[in-house]
């Protein structure tokens, strides 16, 4: 059993334990992936987007350093300089612009640089045809910008910038998402471990608690049992050993003693016990199904005082019945109530051996009937005080302990309650509550 219970409770924890130790590892796992593919997304779109600056800035010193050269004349060492400063322009340029080719992965990346390298091909056969015409007039600055080769490649590095500037934005509304993401499944696994604790030690403690009760109804049901035994053997054997007696005496084989009417009435005495005994044990184990009908509960309890009225009259106990003089009518078991009323009656003169007064009241209040038995004995004995009406609690040396068990079932099965209580004044009382009945409520 002990070795049950300790896998009933270390089990669970063991299990929850390592399913939260799966779950750390799979979102470590997704955390440290989720990262690693954030940080070489992230490094990819930051060398796009540099290339892209790069060639955005070689680009715009291209351009001034073109649009220099196409106005100054075709001579002299200021015409050289600008020719190197072109030179070293555009070397600038086809290497930000082979460092865009590189780190260019997208189709749209792709098809940006495409369209600028071929721009930057273009401009580079049209500078060399405009280098070989005369300058314009510097005053038309119109004609000056219409000229410029390098204006075919402005436009593809325009679209190519800010496609990796939104290509960073969304990246980094991504990286936001993702983050978001990852704070709630550690909330939520920060949550589940709690209460998962919770549901796994209150389903434990439920399991433990049902087997533990269960457990403990079998061992009541053993010490039933037990005391069921005890009980029956006792009151099986008292008779049976005075009939054993009166049998011996007449089997004697040196003076015999033959049965006198005496003799009969203690063996039918003790016969009439035993099958009192098995009866109430009967009824006890097996209680009959209620044969109820709508009768008058004052005749019922009239009945019962005459069947008890012969032995209070020998221990010279007063017996009064208090009853109104309207019917009260309930829809009961007439036979089944009687024997509650004969066996809470016969509890009294059990504690009245020496006289004293019984009575029963029965009033009527709205939809339900009160019986009260009142005696003037010893009362409830305080070994039995608490277990009144279970099965078993006797005080009398022959009593079985299940006649007042039975009544509660009995009134119980009529929907109505039993209780027992000492009077301030000396003796018990009984109080019954059954519902009341009118004939109309049945259809008679």
């Amino acid at each position: 059993m002990e070795r049950r219970l300790l896998i009933l409770m270390t089990a669970p924890t063991v299990v929850i334990g390592l399913l939260l130790f799966a779950a750390c590892l799979v979102s470590a796992w997704s955390v440290n992936h989720v990262q690693a593919r954030l940080s070489d997304i992230l490094a990819s779109n930051v060398s796009s987007m540099e290339s892209a600056q790069e060639l955005e800035i070689n680009l715009r010193k291209l351009r001034f350093h073109c649009y220099l050269y196409l106005i100054e004349p075709k001579q002299g060492d200021a015409n050289a300089d600008l020719l190197a400063k072109l030179a070293a322009d555009d070397r600038d340029f086809r290497l930000a612009l082979e460092e865009a080719e590189r780190w260019a992965l997208t189709p749209q990346e792709v098809e940006y640089v495409g369209q600028i390298r071929s721009a930057y091909q273009h401009y580079q056969d049209q500078f060399q045809e405009l280098s070989r015409r005369p300058p314009p007039p510097q005053s038309d600055y119109k004609e000056l910008a219409t000229l410029n080769p390098i204006r075919p490649i402005v436009e593809p590095c325009e679209r190519y910038f800010h496609f990796n500037k939104e290509q960073m934005n969304r990246m980094r509304q991504e990286n936001e998402h993702v983050s978001r993401l990852l704070r709630w499944v550690l909330l939520l696994l920060g949550l589940v471990g709690p209460i998962s604790g919770l549901l796994i030690g209150w389903s434990m403690a439920r399991g433990l608690s049902r087997s533990v009760q269960r457990e403990l109804l079998h061992a009541q049901q053993l010490s039933a049992l037990g005391q069921l035994a005890a009980s029956l053997a006792h009151e099986v054997r008292n008779p049976l050993m005075s009939i054993k007696m009166l049998v011996e005496a007449a089997l004697r084989s040196h003076n015999p003693r033959p049965f006198t009417h005496d003799n009969l009435h203690v063996v039918h005495r003790a016969v009439a016990r035993l099958e009192k005994t098995v009866q109430g044990f009967l009824d006890f184990a097996r209680p009959p199904a209620l044969q109820r009908s709508v009768c008058d509960l004052r005749v019922v309890a009239a009945e019962a005082v005459e069947l008890v009225r012969a032995r209070a009259g020998q221990q010279k106990v007063d017996l009064v019945l208090s009853c109104p003089e309207q019917p009260i009518y309930g829809d009961v078991d007439r036979t089944r109530l009687c024997a509650v009323f004969v066996n809470l009656c016969l509890n009294s003169l059990d504690a009245m051996p020496g006289g004293g007064r019984l009575e029963i009241h029965l009033c009527s209040e709205p939809d339900r009937v009160l019986v009260r038995v009142l005696d003037t004995g010893t009362g409830i004995a305080p070994e039995v005080a608490g277990r009144l009406f279970t099965p078993f609690a006797s005080s009398k040396p022959t009593g079985t302990g299940l006649g007042l068990c039975i009544s509660k079932r009995i009134i119980e099965d009529h929907g109505g309650r039993i209780a027992g209580c000492d009077r301030p004044e000396g003796g018990a009382c009984f109080t019954i509550v059954l519902p009341q009945t009118s004939p109309a409520d049945r259809g008679q």
